[in-house]
């Protein structure tokens, strides 16, 4: 027989669904309404979610249409049916609440399987529980079908702990017969000293109704726990009974005790991904995103979710990273590098890695970004200080050569090949000192680049050949090149003096003539002086150049022993580059006012710079006096020298160094002292192998100078006597210093 209210159901079947207490509907596995009973009908017409609908019509449309006006209960319905009907779960259930008459009331669904493709889905007003109970009394055989085929168990019993009465689903979900909990009771199988049973055993004696969880004991011991319903009421003979309704959620506890598990563990894994994460939709909302996102960008939960992947990116990126998405949604995945926008108007750049993923109908994408910025930031100061020198290197006033460690020519600048004739091509068949140096100079390259490879840097003038075969005088300077603390390239300098050596041998024949010919040569004299000042001007020029290329080196240097090395020949460079400074500013050719020379020549040294934030102050008094050049020479270098030791043995962190230069009669007097300077430390080195101090003796040697050192008044004295020495002043260098 076929009701207005079904399709294609039996006459049995019909009477089934109108037997349930509670609207009741059956779908089939598209959402289809097979069958609803009046109840449904009557829910329908107060406007309740769930009772619209009628026969043929599609459920899962109905609850779409409240999703869509913002009913998450609408969407929690929709899904568990959905997995229901999927086999992904046994049942379904859901309590909620409805506004009907300015009075809220609570509904709960219980949604279970149909034949093989369908579902029977079971609302019931959950305030009404006692009220169901009371309409029994008017309709026994109403009250007998809800009893026995209500899907919970139902449990009638006394405040003594008896049982009155059970239904089949109470004894299939804790294992027992009817007959055996009828003469059992409650403490068969609940035990009240259980602190969840205490609990709601309290609430429901004040309140007399309990709605929560409980632990009941099943017949095979094991504890089960359940959601229950406990109302009081009073019976036919005005006696107190309960009413209890249940349902076993051991399953859907460990269930969801296991997704809120996995949920944590899957949220703990994105938090600790390196970078940001993210999940977006085939909208290019982002859906969701790890706290990177927002620590990185500063933008604001609420303020991502109004955006779209176009918000993040900068515009001259847009495109390229449109183009990714489209790809990765079509091939799976991808990557790309793009600029994203920051809250407070920054750009931050990223690499991003981007997989397509499908859940049901709806595509997703989901990925990860690292911060490259400060990546980007390095390699564009790195690609920058590369082409400033190589810029340095190929228009450099000096020959410079870089050499590997098997002393093949890699490369050679415009000055190198304009000073010698060659270029790289020369270099493939010989080594640069097999084409440009000859006899003792081609043993003392070789000994050169042995240095060199083992991270020294030497300094020395040779003679070299061009590729025509003319003779040139060059000073010739080797930096080291390294890398993580090996050599792996050698710099080769060449400073070509030829013309000051032709321009000192000029000198020397003028001076050789000037004692026999004073009169006659005056125009020779103001010669030599105008080459003199050239002279001194172009080598100081040259060694102001040669301190500029150790600052560059310096510059890419890191090892503290090599810094220290590089400072100390960029020192001694300084002292000399200053007193031919000196010289060619004064009229005087042969002789500078030192007092002037030794403030200028203070004021310049690396370690007077590197002291400059105050830590180490020099405080300098001096007569005037003039001193010729060959003692001038020997005076600078040995007091650089001197400061060099003095300097790294400064024991203090706020230091000050006093130097007092005298004049009396012909007896020229130098005092340092300094509060912090450790004396002791230098006369136990003084006669070490150390360079430095080999240094100071050749030098103090040199001038014939005695030195006093008192370490408790921490005072250095030093004094020789003032000479009027001839001739040039690399003939007044004693051999030692080589």
């Amino acid at each position: 027989m076929q009701s207005k209210n079904s399709i294609n159901l039996s006459e049995s079947e019909n009477y089934l669904v109108n037997a349930f207490p509670g609207a009741v509907a059956i779908i089939d596995y598209d959402g289809r309404i097979l069958s609803i009973n009046d109840d449904w009908e009557i829910a329908g017409n107060e406007n309740n979610f769930f009772g619209d609908g009628s026969v043929g019509e599609n459920y899962f449309d109905y609850c779409k249409d409240f999703v869509q006006k913002g009913s998450d209960y609408a969407l929690k319905l929709l899904l568990g049916l959905r997995n229901l009907l999927d086999g992904e779960r046994p049942f379904f259930e859901m309590t909620y609440p409805f506004e009907s008459e300015g009075k809220q009331k609570w509904f709960r669904v219980q949604i279970n399987p149909y034949q093989s493709e369908g579902a029977i889905l079971l609302f019931e007003e959950y305030t009404s529980s006692v009220t169901a109970i009371s309409a029994l009394k008017d309709s026994e055989e109403r009250y007998k079908q809800q009893f026995q085929h209500a899907l919970s168990g139902i449990i009638i019993g006394t405040p003594d702990g008896g049982i009155k009465d059970v239904n089949p689903a109470a004894c299939k979900i804790l294992g027992y017969t009817r007959e055996e909990l009828l003469n059992g009771g409650r403490s068969m199988i609940m035990d009240l000293e259980n602190p969840i049973n205490k609990k709601a055993w309290e609430v429901r004696e004040e309140k007399s109704k309990f709605e929560g969880e409980k632990e009941y004991i099943r017949k095979s011991g094991t504890p089960i726990t359940v959601q229950l319903s406990s109302v009081m009421f009073r019976n036919e003979d005005g006696g107190l009974n309960s009413i209890n309704t249940f349902k076993d959620v051991t399953k859907q506890k460990e269930v969801e005790s296991k997704l809120e598990n996995e949920q944590r563990f899957i949220k703990a894994s994105i938090e600790s991904i390196p970078g940001i994460f993210y999940v977006i939709d085939e909208d290019q909302k982002v859906v969701r995103w790890n706290a990177a996102v927002e620590e990185k960008l500063g933008y604001t939960p609420s303020m991502i979710e109004k955006m779209v992947v176009e918000d993040f990116i900068l515009e001259e990126d847009q495109q390229k990273v449109q183009e990714t998405l489209q790809k990765v949604f079509a091939e799976d995945e991808g990557s790309v590098i793009a600029g994203l926008k920051t809250m407070n108007n920054g750009i931050r750049h990223f690499k991003f890695n981007v997989k397509s993923f499908s859940t049901g109908d709806e595509k997703f994408l989901v990925g990860t970004g690292v911060d490259i910025t400060n990546l980007l930031e390095s390699e564009k100061a790195r690609e920058e200080n590369f082409h400033l020198l190589e810029q340095l290197f190929e228009n450099s006033p000096l020959g410079i050569v870089m050499i590997d460690t098997d002393n093949s020519v890699k490369k050679a600048n415009k000055s190198f090949k304009k000073m010698f004739g060659y270029d790289c091509d020369d270099f493939k068949k010989n080594t640069i000192d097999g084409l440009m140096a000859k006899g003792v100079q081609k043993e003392e390259a070789n000994r050169i680049l042995e240095d060199s490879l083992v991270g020294k840097s030497t300094q020395t003038e040779g003679t070299r050949y061009t590729k025509s075969g003319e003779k040139r005088s060059v000073f010739i300077s080797s930096v080291p090149v390294k890398n993580n603390g090996e050599v792996i390239a050698v710099y080769g300098i060449y400073v070509d003096i030829t013309e000051q050596k032709e321009l000192e041998n000029r000198i020397k024949e003028l001076l050789m003539l000037e004692k026999d010919a004073r009169e006659k040569a005056q125009s020779s004299l103001n010669e030599k002086e105008v080459l003199l000042q050239e002279v001194h001007h172009r080598v100081k020029n040259n060694l102001a150049v040669m301190a500029g290329l150790l600052d560059l080196q310096l510059m890419e240097e890191t090892e503290k022993d090599v810094i220290r090395k590089l400072s100390e020949v960029q020192s001694r460079i300084y002292s000399i580059a200053k007193i031919h400074e000196t010289l060619y500013q004064e009229e005087n050719m042969v002789s500078i006012k030192y007092h002037e020379y030794l403030k200028s020549f203070i004021t310049s040294l690396p370690q007077f710079n590197a002291s400059s934030d105050g830590t180490t102050n020099f405080i300098l008094e001096s007569d005037e006096i003039q001193l010729n050049l060959n003692q001038a020479v020997p005076f600078g270098l040995m007091l650089n020298e001197m400061l060099n030791v003095l300097y790294s043995e400064v024991d203090s962190d706020d230091s000050s160094i006093s130097l007092i230069l005298k004049q009396h009669d012909d007896n020229i007097t130098l005092q340092i002292q300094g509060d912090s300077l450790n004396l002791l430390n230098l006369i136990k080195n003084r006669y070490s192998e150390s360079f430095q101090y080999k240094l100071i003796d050749i030098f103090l040697d040199q001038l014939n100078a005695d030195i006093e050192m008192d370490d408790k008044e921490r005072i250095i004295n030093i004094s020789f006597k003032k000479m009027s020495i001839r001739g040039s002043s690399s003939s007044f260098l004693k051999e030692e210093i080589n």
